[in-house]
């Protein structure tokens, strides 16, 4: 749970009086009432009294915890230590496409890494790279007045853009970025920000518009709609945290969003048991990145050179019978190089040579003479 296993095991050895249960429902945390966090209505409270991210049951009063996720109840709160920074891929391979996800306020990368288990598993063509925001788990922190009291500066989230280019830097390049609760806001304020074609792809799960922090905002509006990239707004139809409405205005900052609204989930990342996994699943294996196409390699046929063909004049007699006639071997100017010419010429003349000789011994003999070939 990032930087709190201390505490964590604390809360264990001293009681069990509440349970902190993760938003996927598998995770359960037990810890003894301090009267620091809260359990009331179903959620965790943090100290400052702010709804987080994470259900609990209360079986004994107030519950306590201390590492939870933040309260984002549309206005980017949260609380308490995120944990480990950078990033948590250590299960994953190298060259496949990268996907940068953004945990909830108040949580660390590893927290959403258990969240988006089994959207992970469904997805092993890419590499999902979990960072944590470097402000106590917030990627924008709480306005310093409240909820009523809006930031302008532009610039109010520099410590997590800082760190989110740092990994973009050292662990990119990405294909996609995805964004849970406070994460998916900031998806939209980081798109804002980074260099056109830094990501192929978005989705947000339960996300919303940073209306607390104008500044922010007003970079949103300017960049808007993020040259036309591709983007998934998911939502949970009993999302008691996030309202519906509030990720359908996030929604309508991108050019031509796929918007999906599971009726019967809350404030989660849907898992393969949720009715509309498939459209999630299809939307990551449409965008999976195939990188530049190689072309095939053509075989190629290297053909070694022909030996030239020989004459083995050695074996043309000294004598000619006078009863036969010379076969000269004729010359193949494409088979036969200049020595090869040249040598045949001379063997030629010695067999001229030798012919008037036999023609003169005919003679003698009273033979008719051998007639030269042409």
């Amino acid at each position: 749970m990032g930087a709190r296993p201390p505490i964590l095991w604390l809360l264990l050895l001293v009681g069990t009086s509440s349970v902190l249960t993760a938003a996927d429902g598998k995770k359960s945390y037990r810890g003894k009432s301090d009267g620091k966090w809260q359990c009331r209505n179903g959620f965790w409270f943090d100290p400052d009294g702010m709804q987080t991210d994470y259900k609990c049951e209360s079986s004994g009063g107030k519950g306590s915890y201390g590492s939870n996720n933040g309260s984002d109840n549309g206005s980017d709160n949260g609380s308490d230590s995120g944990g480990d920074s950078g990033s948590d891929d250590s299960t994953m391979s190298r060259g496949r496409p990268k996907v940068l996800a953004l945990h909830g306020g108040g949580g660390d990368g590893r927290m959403l890494a258990s969240e988006m288990q089994q959207l992970v598993a469904a997805n092993p063509s890419y590499e999902f790279v979990f960072p944590t925001a470097p402000e106590s788990g917030l990627w924008m922190r709480d306005p310093p007045g409240g909820k009523g009291a809006p930031t302008t500066d532009p610039d109010w989230d520099a410590a997590a853009r800082d760190e989110l280019d740092r990994v973009v830097a050292t662990q990119g390049p990405f294909a996609g970025i995805v964004g849970y609760s406070q994460g998916a806001a900031y998806v939209a304020v980081y798109l804002a920000h980074a260099p056109a074609g830094t990501f192929q792809f978005a989705a947000m799960f339960c996300g919303y518009l940073t209306r607390t922090h104008e500044g922010l905002l007003a970079r949103v509006n300017e960049a808007a709609p993020f040259d036309s990239i591709p983007a998934l707004i998911w939502m949970g139809g009993n999302d008691r945290i996030i309202s519906n409405s509030m990720s359908r205005e996030q929604a309508g900052v991108f050019a031509s969003p796929t918007v999906v609204t599971s009726e019967a989930a809350g404030h989660v990342v849907p898992g393969t048991g949720d009715p509309t996994f498939d459209q999630v699943q299809a939307f990551f294996a449409t965008h999976v990145a195939t990188g530049t196409p190689v072309p095939p390699v053509v075989p190629t046929l290297t053909l070694a050179p022909s030996p030239a063909p020989t004459l083995d004049l050695t074996r043309v007699p000294t004598q000619l019978p006078v009863t036969t006639q010379t076969q000269v071997p004729s010359i193949d100017p494409f088979i036969c190089d200049k020595a090869c010419v040249s040598g045949l010429r001379a063997r030629i003349a010695t067999l001229e040579v030798q012919l008037k000789a036999a023609q003169v011994c005919s003679l003698r003999r009273g033979q008719r003479p051998l007639a030269p070939r042409d």
